[in-house]
C-alpha cells in the first residue's frame, strides 16, 4: 500500500516538472494525462478495496471473538445447569442409600430397588442431555471401564418389569451364556443410556405381545469381541418412509391407543449421537402393525469376569424345565447346557411322563390362572424341589399354595436368578460364589477412632445433601459434625475449631469451595479438605487439587467411598510410618493379559486392605472365595497367577492347607496373610511366603520382589541390586 502511494506521488511530481520545463505536443500531453489518471484511479480503487478488506477482516475477527464469547458463556451455563440439575438427584440417591439400611418388607425393598434404578436412569438422562448440548459434538468423550453385561442387562429388565406387568406384555432377556463369564471394556454410562432408551421406547409403543433385549457375542480376535445388542417388540411399528425421521430431534410417533403422541422425541436422537461417539450406528427395521427391531454393534476387549460364579456341579443331579416355548425358555436351556447339567425340557401335556428322582423342577412362563391348575399336578409327583418364576409380585399364588417343596421367585429371568435356583435346590455347591465379601466398615472405623474425639465440617448449600452426608458421618461414629451453608461460613468456622476433615462442595453462593479451601489452608495448612462435586470432569479434579484438596469426589457420595476415605485417613494417623496404600505391579509382572489373583480372607480389615491394593490396579482381576477347602479345587479348574490366603494364623488349618497345596503340586505363588507360624515350613519351598499382622502394601511388594527374584514365569527378569536395596530400606 505504501509503495503504490509513493509511486503515485512520484508520477505526479514528475508530470508537474515536465509541464513547466518541456515543450510537448497537445496529443502527447493528452496521452500522458490519461496515463496519470489511470494510475491514480487504480491506486484509489486499490485503496478502497483494501479498506473494505480491513473492515471485513475486523468484522470477521469480531465475529470470531463473539463466537468464542458465546461458546464460553454456553460452557459456563452448561456447567452451572449441570450442577443445578444433578444436585437434587444426588440428594435423592443419598436418601435412597440411607433408606436401604432401614428394616423394610420384601415389597418395600423391591420398590426401593426400582426407585434406585429409576433415579440413576434419570441422572444418566440429565448427564447425556447436557453432554449432547456441549458446544461441539467432539466434546462427547468415551470413558471405558470393565462392564458386567449380565448385571447391567438385569438392572435394565428389572427397572421396566413393573411397567410391563401393568401393560400385560412379556419382557424377556436373551443373553448368550459365553457372555456370562466375561467383563467387557465399554463406556457403561453410554451403553446403559442407549439400552434404557431403546427398551423404554419399545415398551411405550407395545400394547400386546412382548419386548425382548438380545445380547450376542462374536469373537473377532483372542480378546476382542463384536457385541450385538438388539431390542425387538411386537408394537405398533412404523412405515418405511417414516423410519429415517425416527432419529430426528423431537420427532414423535403416534401411539395406537387413541392416536396419542408420547415422549419428547429426543430418545433416539440421543442414542444416535452416543453411538456415533462409540463408533457405531443404529439399524432400524419396522413393519407397521407387526413390530420393530433396533440393533447396533460394538467392538470391545473382553476379559474373564473376576467375580463369575464358579460352577461346581454335584453328581447325579437332574434338572427339569416346565415351560412354554419362548425366548426365556430357550435362554434357560442354553445356560443349563453351557453349564453341563443333566437337564430335560417338557411342556404341560408331558407332566405325566415325568419320572421320579428329579432334584429340581423349574416352572416358568405361566399366568396365575394356569398355575392354579398346574401346581396341584406337579405337587403330586415325587420331586425334591420346585421353583416357580413369576413375572408379577402379587403373591396370590404363594398364599394359595403352601408346600415346603414350593419356592416362589418374582421378577424376570436372568442367569443370576437361575444360579440361585440351582444353589437352593442343592444341585450346585453354594460356597463357590466368588462375589467380594462384605466389609464391616463401621467396625473398622470404630477400631481406628477408638480414643479419638472425631470432628468434621460439612460445607454445602443444599439442605438434602447436608442431611445425607451428616447422617452417613453419624452412622460412621463421628462425634462432632458441624454444617456450613457456603464457603465464607466454612472459613469462619474453621478459624474457631479444628476439624479432622472438611467436606467441601465446590459450587456455592457467596464463596465457592475453591476459594474457601485456599483461605482455610492459608490459616491452617495441615487441614484435610475433600472436594465434593456433581461434575467430575478432569479439569474440575485438577483445579481442586491445585487449591490444596486431598481429592475431589463425585456426588452422590456413596457410603463405601466415604468410609474408605475415613479409614485411610485415620489409619494414616495411627500408623504414620506405614502410609503406603498402593502397589506397583507393573514393574514386577511381565504379562500382557490381566493378572489373575485369588483371595481368601476371614476378616473385614484384611479384605478392605487387599481389595484396595489389588482392585485399584488397571490390569488385575481379583476373585474372592469364602471356603478355604475349595481353594485348591478352584485353582485346578482355573489358572491363577497369585494366591493370597488368610487362615487367621490357625496352625492346624494352615498346616492342612499347605499339605494339600504341596501334595497336589500347585505351582501358583502363595502368600499366607496374617501368619506368624512359619517354623513348620521347609525353607526350600520358594513358592510360599508370609505377610505379618498389620501388613501394608510395602510388605506385599517385598514378597512379590522375592518371587521375582526366583524368576517365576509370570515375573520379569531378576531384580537389580538397586531395587533390592530400595525394598530392604523400606
Amino acid at each position: 500500500m505504501k509503495s503504490i502511494l509513493s509511486l503515485h506521488i512520484c508520477i505526479s511530481i514528475l508530470s508537474t516538472l515536465l509541464f513547466f520545463n518541456t515543450t510537448m505536443l497537445p496529443l502527447q500531453w493528452f496521452y500522458f494525462l490519461g496515463l496519470l489518471i489511470t494510475v491514480g484511479g487504480s491506486s484509489s480503487l486499490f485503496i478502497f478495496k483494501h479498506n473494505q478488506y480491513k473492515k471485513a477482516l475486523t468484522l470477521q475477527e469480531m465475529q470470531v471473538e463473539n463466537i468464542k464469547d458465546i461458546t464460553k458463556k454456553k460452557q459456563d451455563f452448561i456447567s452451572k445447569i449441570s450442577h443445578d440439575l444433578r444436585t437434587p438427584i444426588h440428594g435423592i440417591n443419598g436418601l435412597i442409600e440411607l433408606l436401604e439400611k432401614e428394616p423394610l418388607g420384601d415389597l418395600g425393598k423391591s420398590y426401593l430397588l426400582k426407585l434406585k434404578f429409576g433415579s440413576n436412569a434419570l441422572l444418566d438422562l440429565v448427564s447425556d442431555v447436557i453432554e449432547l448440548n456441549r458446544p461441539e459434538v467432539s466434546d462427547i468423550q468415551t470413558h471405558n471401564e470393565e462392564v458386567n453385561l449380565t448385571q447391567l442387562s438385569e438392572e435394565i429388565i428389572q427397572l421396566y418389569s413393573t411397567n410391563c406387568f401393568l401393560k400385560k406384555i412379556q419382557l424377556s432377556l436373551f443373553i448368550e451364556p459365553a457372555i456370562y463369564g466375561k467383563n467387557y471394556s465399554l463406556d457403561k454410562n453410554k451403553l446403559k443410556k442407549i439400552l434404557t432408551n431403546l427398551v423404554s421406547n419399545a415398551i411405550k409403543f407395545t400394547d400386546a405381545g412382548e419386548v425382548t433385549l438380545w445380547i450376542k457375542e462374536t469373537v473377532v480376535h483372542k480378546e476382542t469381541s463384536k457385541l450385538t445388542f438388539m431390542v425387538t417388540d411386537t408394537g405398533v411399528g412404523i412405515t418405511e418412509e417414516h423410519i429415517a425421521l425416527l432419529t430426528q430431534p423431537y420427532y414423535q410417533v403416534h401411539s395406537s391407543k387413541e392416536d396419542r403422541i408420547e415422549g419428547t422425541g429426543l430418545g433416539l436422537n440421543i442414542c444416535l449421537n452416543l453411538l456415533k461417539s462409540m463408533r457405531s450406528e443404529l439399524t432400524i427395521r419396522s413393519t407397521k402393525g407387526v413390530g420393530s427391531q433396533f440393533r447396533f454393534n460394538v467392538e470391545a476387549n473382553s476379559k474373564t469376569n473376576s467375580h463369575t460364579l464358579i460352577h461346581k456341579i454335584k453328581e447325579n443331579k437332574k434338572v427339569v424345565l416346565l415351560s412354554q416355548k419362548s425366548v426365556t425358555t430357550e435362554n434357560i436351556l442354553n445356560y443349563l447346557e453351557y453349564w453341563q447339567f443333566n437337564y430335560q425340557y417338557i411342556e404341560c401335556h408331558q407332566i405325566k411322563e415325568l419320572k421320579t428322582h428329579i432334584d429340581l423342577l423349574v416352572i416358568q412362563g405361566f399366568s396365575e390362572a394356569e398355575l392354579t391348575t398346574l401346581i396341584p399336578k406337579v405337587s403330586a409327583l415325587d420331586l425334591k424341589s420346585i421353583h416357580i418364576l413369576l413375572d408379577s409380585d402379587t403373591k396370590i399364588i404363594e398364599q394359595q399354595f403352601h408346600n415346603k417343596r414350593l419356592h416362589f421367585d418374582y421378577g424376570y429371568f436372568s442367569p443370576i436368578v437361575l444360579h440361585k435356583f440351582l444353589e437352593e435346590a442343592d444341585v450346585m455347591h453354594k460356597h463357590l460364589s466368588t462375589n467380594p465379601p462384605e466389609i464391616d466398615y463401621i467396625k473398622l472405623l470404630k477400631g481406628l477412632t477408638k480414643g479419638h474425639i472425631t470432628s468434621m465440617l460439612v460445607v454445602d448449600d443444599n439442605e438434602i445433601n447436608q442431611l445425607v452426608l451428616t447422617e452417613m458421618l453419624q452412622e460412621a461414629g463421628i462425634n462432632k459434625i458441624e454444617v456450613a451453608n457456603n464457603g465464607l461460613e466454612a472459613v469462619e468456622l474453621s478459624l474457631k475449631s479444628n476439624y479432622d476433615i472438611i467436606w467441601m462442595d465446590l459450587m456455592m453462593p457467596i464463596m465457592d469451595g475453591y476459594s474457601a479451601t485456599k483461605e482455610i489452608l492459608k490459616q491452617k495448612p495441615y487441614t484435610s479438605i475433600y472436594g465434593l462435586s456433581a461434575a467430575t470432569e478432569p479439569e474440575v479434579i485438577v483445579k481442586g487439587k491445585q487449591c490444596g484438596m486431598q481429592a475431589v469426589i463425585g456426588k452422590p457420595l456413596k457410603k463405601a467411598d466415604l468410609y474408605t476415605h475415613l479409614i485411610n485417613y485415620y489409619d494414616s494417623l495411627n500408623n504414620p510410618s506405614k502410609t503406603a496404600n498402593t502397589l506397583d505391579l507393573k514393574s514386577l509382572f511381565n504379562k500382557e493379559e490381566p493378572l489373575k489373583v485369588l483371595i481368601h480372607t476371614v476378616d473385614s480389615r484384611t479384605t478392605f486392605k487387599l481389595k484396595q491394593y489389588f482392585e485399584e490396579q488397571d490390569n488385575v482381576l481379583t476373585t474372592y472365595i469364602s471356603d478355604p477347602d475349595s481353594i485348591i479345587y478352584v485353582c485346578q479348574i482355573q489358572a491363577y497367577d497369585l494366591l493370597l490366603v488368610d487362615l487367621n494364623d490357625n496352625k492346624s488349618r494352615t498346616a492342612k492347607f499347605i499339605h494339600e497345596y504341596v501334595t497336589k503340586r500347585q505351582t501358583t505363588p502363595l502368600i499366607l496373610v496374617n501368619t506368624e507360624q512359619q517354623n513348620y515350613l521347609h525353607q526350600s519351598n520358594t513358592l510360599i511366603r508370609f505377610l505379618p499382622l498389620n501388613f501394608n502394601a510395602l510388605d506385599i511388594q517385598k514378597v512379590l520382589l522375592h518371587f521375582k527374584e526366583e524368576s517365576k514365569t509370570v515375573f520379569i527378569n531378576k531384580p537389580t541390586s538397586s531395587q533390592k536395596e530400595y525394598y530392604n530400606e523400606l
